[in-house]
C-alpha cells in the first residue's frame, strides 16, 4: 500500500500516529473527489504519479490528500498522504 518513497520521509511511527489521529476526528461519513491530476515522466527516470484530494466528513470536515506513483514494476503505491482538519467548522 504504502512505497519506499513514502517511509523515506515519514517513519513507520509517525504515520501510527497520524492514523490514530485520523481516527479520533471520526469514521468516514461521506467523501468526495475533489481533484485529480495524473504526471507521467517519460526518459530515463521515468514514471507515473497520481494525485487525488477528497474533502472528508468526519466528525469534523476534513481535507485528505493522497500522492500514489507507480514503479518500473507496474505496481502503484502511496508516496504521499496528508490530512487537513477544517478547524473553521466545527
Amino acid at each position: 500500500m504504502f512505497g519506499k518513497k513514502f517511509f523515506e520521509v515519514t517513519d513507520k511511527e509517525k504515520l501510527v500516529k497520524l492514523i490514530n489521529v485520523v481516527n479520533e476526528i471520526g469514521p468516514v461519513e461521506e467523501y468526495n473527489l475533489a481533484k485529480w491530476e495524473t504526471m507521467v515522466v517519460k526518459g530515463s527516470n521515468a514514471r507515473t504519479q497520481y494525485f487525488f484530494k477528497y474533502n472528508v466528513k468526519r466528525g469534523t470536515k476534513t481535507e485528505e490528500s493522497f500522492t500514489l506513483e507507480k514503479n518500473k514494476e507496474g505496481d502503484i503505491k502511496i508516496v504521499g498522504y496528508h490530512v487537513n482538519q477544517d478547524l473553521l467548522n466545527e
